[in-house]
């Protein structure tokens, strides 16, 4: 019987060893795994940076390129030229720069008041990206040229708009002096002229560009611009697969942090709910050892006043005698 316990102890202390030893082996290999996954997320980090130098070094050379070039300096001219023009209008407008200009003049109708704020509307924004775009625009010459031939056109329909609305007016429909509507009339005249050259020179412009010739030796062509801005996109990509990459490994580790303290929790229950149940099996195997080897009864005996006592799970070996 003691042979018996000393072999069960044995074999749970190995398991308790074996159970200890892998908890520790399991723990170093996800710490050698994050640790590794650490390095490459700092290797990540350093080509990010490299990257987005490379990438203000690029966007820096292709603005040094549109300043240079034919068509940027067309650009700036007209657009300047053109906001005076549509400036000019401010006065038959109530916040004519605001998202929701409202006209001032007499309309024939609703329909008419609706459109013409609409179009002031939307020329304020066109003028806003012209201008953004002159400063810093990812696009090629021939994309840029033709949305500002589309501002254009919206411009010219704006001016002609305005232009009947002046002609529909009288001193009788109007709040109006004659003096007045005639300057409204003259305003709008020139307008319309001095739109029509601003698109007979971004039309001359636009030939240029489409040829891809420079309007002289020390200017930047449209090819080289183009060629920069490809640059630029690749670096951006680039940048962005970066950043995917980097988030993705972030992730990664967390999970497998988590991962880690989750199953160290269920190892560490694990190993101590066998552990308290074996000390409660041990300890139940010695109750029930003490049990039978103390079990001893007490069989009747001739003599009324004494019992010979019997162990009955030891052989019925006699038992010293007992007093009554």
């Amino acid at each position: 019987m003691q042979n018996s316990k000393k072999i069960f102890i044995a074999i749970v202390t190995i398991l308790l060893a074996g159970a200890v030893l892998g908890s520790v082996i399991y723990f170093f290999n996800q710490a050698k795994k994050q640790s590794t996954s650490q390095k490459t997320q700092t290797e990540l980090q350093a080509d990010l940076a490299i990257a987005r130098k490379n990438l203000a070094i690029e966007t820096k050379r292709l603005a040094e390129l549109r300043n240079n070039s034919y068509f940027h300096k067309i650009s700036e001219e007209e657009y300047l030229k053109t906001k005076k023009l549509v400036e000019q209008t401010d006065i038959f407008f109530k916040d004519a720069n605001s998202d929701q200009p409202k006209i001032l003049l007499q309309t024939k109708n609703k329909i008419i008041e609706t459109e013409i704020n609409n179009k002031r509307a939307q020329i304020n924004k066109f003028m806003k990206i012209w201008a953004d775009n002159n400063a810093h625009s990812l696009e090629t010459d021939k994309k840029l040229i033709a949305e500002i031939k589309t501002y254009l056109l919206v411009i010219q329909s704006y001016i002609n708009q305005l232009q009947d609305i002046v002609s529909d007016l009288s001193i009788n429909n109007s709040a109006l002096s004659a003096s007045q509507i005639n300057s409204y009339g003259a305003l709008i005249q020139n307008s319309s002229r001095e739109l029509a050259n601003i698109i007979s020179t971004i039309n001359q412009t636009e030939i240029i560009i489409n040829n891809n010739g420079q309007a002289s030796t020390t200017d930047s062509g449209s090819g080289e611009i183009e060629d920069q801005i490809v640059i630029i996109t690749d670096i951006e990509d680039e940048i962005d697969n970066l950043e995917d990459e980097i988030d993705n490994t972030q992730a990664t580790s967390t999970a497998t942090t988590t991962a880690t303290t989750t199953d160290a929790i269920a190892t560490t229950t694990a190993t101590s709910t066998d552990e308290d149940n074996n000390t409660d099996d041990e300890d139940t195997d010695n109750d029930n050892n003490n049990y039978y080897d103390s079990m001893i009864i007490y069989e009747p005996n001739p003599t009324p006043f004494q019992d010979n006592g019997v162990d009955i799970y030891n052989t019925n070996t006699p038992v010293p005698l007992q007093d009554w």
